[in-house]
């Protein structure tokens, strides 16, 4: 067991912009991959290596379908791999799954999706005897029957759905959550699923046993399972302990929310109360506390978890709620970010003047606007001699600085730019990754670790995108510094190179320019 290599792959969309009307954003997927990557990695429990695990958030067609090639084409025999897909499903009329990406579009779904038989053609041609594939996305039970090659025996393909083929999958119910089926998919690989024959580690079947329980009696959809040739896989480690005596390993304190961020929250609005959960990841019993220094935020602690009562005064409100484990001192910290949207001030009234005051001003208003006459003749001869003798480049003019927030991923600029403009783009400034170490606009080199947007670039750099609000263009690094000529019209937004922004402070100071002819 020791010497099997465990490597996993995590897909996870969370945002279909090219089909927006019929593929709605969803909350779960990309905090599913990473709190089964921590799952998976837990020091404790997990049977991977980080530099072995990695995620795969918002990526396009042809970026999952490379990065599954990739993934089962360099897999040894003794490989043991994990493949995970949270999303959109779609089923075709002949009842084969079709997996959602980035750019799907529902009208051209088998040339924008991954396919179920592209996936499987794939894992018969690797070298790997041992592929676990577990789908959280609606008709996921479709994945099965004659897809799956009969020939495998022994350990060979074990498959894992959130869902039978004619079912929808839940999603996260509250913002920044996970998914009903990924939540008590974690909570079985981290504690709750039982080494029921004493060897130390944990199988699918008895995960699956696990969640299977979970969604059942919540009522919400049935889990399904498929494992070729028979046999099991073990996909986590349980300490073994001596009859009697209690385990060893100090409880881990975890939450299942970090930050909770509402704006554009309306004056005089009542905002329900958010639920935060507090898990163990380790052994023993846990015993925590919670409180808050914010006068605006009430908590009131339940069995598993506390809620947050938010009273916000106008404006921005930030305050921070602390979970502290009484036992280790560790804490954990729920971010919470509340914006009101102004009120707008109402009509200032003017009093009626009288007509002698009309009568005194009268020789002002003349000399005033005789004038504005002149200035407005010269300002025009300028114009038409600059226009006739000079060729300069005119800048559009834009706001001198755009602060680019380190905990947005993307931020509006105001700067409309037109096909075929010439975009200048300077940045200065730090944003703290991770709330330790701070890194400027050009970030640093990318890992497989790391939840990364557009893998390409540098990690936590700045990057740029074109078009509007609900469909921005392909996203590109722009670092300290870049120029570029705009491929289509639209705004300009700037963003952060990192899939992990709760963490996150500070900000980068660009100074964009756009001269024209």
């Amino acid at each position: 067991m020791a010497d099997a290599a465990h490597r996993a792959l995590l897909i996870g969309n969370s945002t279909f912009p090219s089909d927006r009307h019929n593929l709605q954003d969803l909350e779960g997927p990309v905090n599913d991959v990473a709190l089964l990557r921590d799952a998976l990695t837990d020091p404790h429990v997990g049977l991977f290596d980080q530099h072995h695990v990695r995620m795969l958030p918002e990526r396009s067609m042809s970026e999952i379908l490379m990065e599954l090639e990739r993934f089962f084409s360099t897999a040894s025999r003794d490989d043991r791999l994990l493949l995970y897909y949270s999303g959109h499903g779609l089923l075709t009329e002949g009842n084969q799954l079709l997996l959602c990406a980035r750019d799907t579009r529902t009208d051209l779904a088998k040339s924008t999706t991954v396919s179920a038989g592209a996936i499987n053609s794939m894992i018969d041609e690797s070298a790997a005897q041992t592929t676990v594939i577990i789908l959280d996305c609606c008709y996921s039970g479709a994945f099965k029957g004659a897809s799956l090659p009969s020939s495998l025996k022994g350990e060979g393909r074990f498959l894992f759905t959130s869902a039978r083929s004619g079912q929808l999958a839940n999603d996260a119910d509250r913002v920044n959550g996970t998914s009903l089926f990924t939540q008590h998919l974690v909570e079985a690989l981290v504690s709750e699923a039982e080494d029921l024959n004493g060897d130390g580690y944990v199988g699918l079947s008895e995960v699956y046993e696990y969640v299977h329980k979970c969604l059942t009696t919540e009522g919400r959809q049935i889990p399904q399972r498929n494992f070729a040739g028979g046999g099991d896989v073990a996909v986590a480690r349980r300490p073994t302990t001596t009859t009697g005596q209690e385990e060893s390993r100090p409880p881990v304190l975890e939450l299942s929310e970090t930050v909770i961020d509402l704006r554009d929250v309306e004056p005089g609005s009542v905002l329900p109360e958010e639920r935060v959960f507090v898990m163990n990841r380790g052994g023993g019993s846990l015993d925590w506390s919670v409180h808050t220094d914010a006068d605006w935020l009430e908590v009131e602690r339940g069995d598993d978890g506390f809620g947050i009562h938010i009273h916000p005064r106008p404006g921005v409100n930030r305050g921070n709620v602390l979970v502290r484990d009484r036992q280790t001192g560790a804490t954990r910290t729920v971010r919470v970010h509340v914006e009101i949207t102004p009120e707008a001030p109402p009509p200032r009234a003017v009093a009626p003047r009288s007509p002698e005051a009309v009568l005194r001003e009268r020789p002002t208003l003349v000399a005033g606007a005789a004038l504005l006459v002149v200035m407005v003749t010269l300002a025009v001869v300028l114009v038409m001699v600059r226009t006739r003798k000079s060729t300069t480049t005119i800048p559009v003019p834009v706001p001198p600085d755009v602060v680019v927030d380190g905990t947005k991923p993307w931020t509006d600029t105001g700067i409309d730019i037109a096909a075929g403009d010439t975009v200048e783009i300077t940045a200065r400034g730090q944003v703290f990754h991770n709330q330790s170490s701070a890194v400027g606009p050009e970030g640093f080199p990318n890992r497989p670790d790391l939840l990364t947007p557009l893998p390409t670039a540098n990690h936590a750099g700045m990057l740029r995108r074109v078009g509007v609000p609900s469909s921005l263009g392909t996203a590109s690094y722009v670092g300290r510094g870049t120029t570029f000529r705009a491929e289509s019209t639209g705004r300009l937004f700037l963003g952060i190179n990192d899939g992990g922004l709760e963490n996150n402070r500070g900000s980068f100071i660009a100074t964009v320019t756009v001269p024209r002819r």
